[in-house]
């Protein structure tokens, strides 16, 4: 983007900020003014501790920013905004025109502009409605169980107390993302069974942590952190190219 489009955009995504914070639910951290990942690490540790979960599905959504539907984005905007010059302007950058290796212009229909300053708001608001709201509203009031989402932008964990929740979820959840043109990775995406009567049995990692059952030293159930670099260096380069 030249520096005008980015000024621009600048003043967009505060006004998308503006509009949208109010709505964002609690289970979001990527992207947001006042919270971020260091918050999701700290509320998802509490709530496993004091929480009577035994299930983790460690979720991976595969290109995410590659492959958010221009169409349905613009309708979840549209939800919420009455304006269509406003709903114009964006959709005018999301359609930008991407020079190929055989010099021709592509206008994609997938994806949000890499290095746009409005993106990682976009990509907020397409998870906030294809994922969080879903969630809170359909998934959890049917489950036998308790049943929490912790979410920093693209990379979400869901815990669940019932086995037949957790797995019923899983295959919901795939359709739920076909339909909005977004996948699972099948060999980064898995149900583990993750519970303080059963400490050491598996581990999973959420924004560069290892989350791990532990006994603490006066004998009480707690979860232990240890830093994944692997993880946390690779989710730093993922992030930092795109923002170029």
């Amino acid at each position: 983007p030249t520096i005008g489009d980015k000024l621009i955009q600048k003043a967009v995504a505060r006004v998308l900020e503006a509009i949208y914070e109010q709505d964002f639910l609690i289970c979001s951290y990527g992207y947001r003014p006042v919270i971020g990942a260091k918050d999701a690490v700290k509320d998802l540790s509490a709530t496993l501790a004091r929480g009577r979960y035994g299930y983790i599905l460690d979720a991976d959504l595969q290109g995410f920013f590659d492959h958010i539907d221009h169409r349905w984005l613009i309708k979840m905007l549209e939800e919420r905004i009455d304006d269509k010059p406003f709903i114009h302007l964006i959709n005018k950058w999301l359609k930008a025109g991407i020079l190929s290796t055989d010099g021709r212009v592509l206008h994609p229909v997938t994806g949000t502009p890499q290095g746009g300053i409005v993106s990682p708001i976009l990509a907020n608001i397409y998870l906030h409605y294809v994922l969080d709201l879903w969630f809170e509203k359909k998934v959890k009031p049917n489950c036998r169980g308790e049943a929490y989402l912790c979410r920093y932008a693209d990379d979400f964990i869901c815990a669940f107390r019932v086995k037949d929740d957790v797995e019923e979820f899983y295959m919901a959840l795939i359709k739920r993302l076909n339909k909005s043109g977004l996948s699972l990775s099948p060999d980064k995406s898995r149900i583990i069974k993750f519970s303080r009567f059963e400490k050491g049995t598996d581990y999973f990692e959420f924004l560069g942590f290892e989350f791990r059952w532990a006994t603490s030293r006066k004998g009480k159930d707690m979860i232990k952190l240890r830093t994944s670099r692997k993880k946390l260096l690779a989710s730093l380069i993922k992030f930092s190219l795109w923002c170029r």
